[in-house]
């Protein structure tokens, strides 16, 4: 079964969110190794994903969304293609601008979003304390597909005023980006 549904980050227990997380990591470990990207766990780096490094987005190293939205259209976030050796792995969203202009946000594949990984109607989050949610099932893409996300705004809004934030996080071979391990 395909699970698409945000749940808003309240709704759980720290140690479910702990959890989740730890999930995300062991995910991330299997479907490199499944890649055959190494065999080794010493040899991967688990990290946050960089906005602009690793989804290619404009602004360094914050997740803004460029572009000005028409309520109802849909308007890309972002269109990148992961790079080899690499799997970056969604896991929820928070929305750190107020007011809230993004309703749904969804994730695809290629560059013409030729799959729906999955769609998420975040506005649940906007009446929450903390608005932020985890995915109900993780997304993911692998070394050289090209990952798309869009958002769909409920009212218009002007270039670079909404900050999205998606909770991610990528696996690599130590050395990409961070090159020094540290002793246990």
């Amino acid at each position: 079964m395909i699970k698409s549904y945000i749940i808003p980050i309240e709704d759980l227990t720290l140690q479910e969110r702990v959890e989740r997380r730890k999930a995300v990591d062991n995910n991330l470990l299997t479907a490199a190794k499944k890649l055959g990207i190494r065999d080794n766990d010493e040899d991967f780096l688990i990290r946050d994903t960089l906005p602009n490094t690793d989804v290619g987005l404009a602004a360094t190293r914050a997740w803004l969304v460029a572009g000005a939205g028409v309520a109802g259209t849909e308007l890309q976030y972002f269109s990148t293609a992961i790079a080899v050796d690499t799997v970056v792995m969604f896991w929820g969203v928070s929305y750190e601008t107020v007011p809230q202009d993004i309703s749904v946000v969804r994730f695809t594949l290629g560059a013409a979003s030729t799959e729906t990984r999955g769609i998420y109607q975040i506005e649940e989050l906007f009446s929450r304390l903390v608005p932020e949610g985890y995915l109900s099932d993780p997304i993911y893409y692998v070394r050289n597909e090209t990952a798309r996300v869009l958002v769909e705004p409920r009212v218009a809004f002007a270039v670079n005023t909404q900050r999205l934030k998606l909770l991610s996080r990528t696996i690599e071979v130590v050395g990409n980006i961070v090159s020094a391990r540290q002793l246990n």
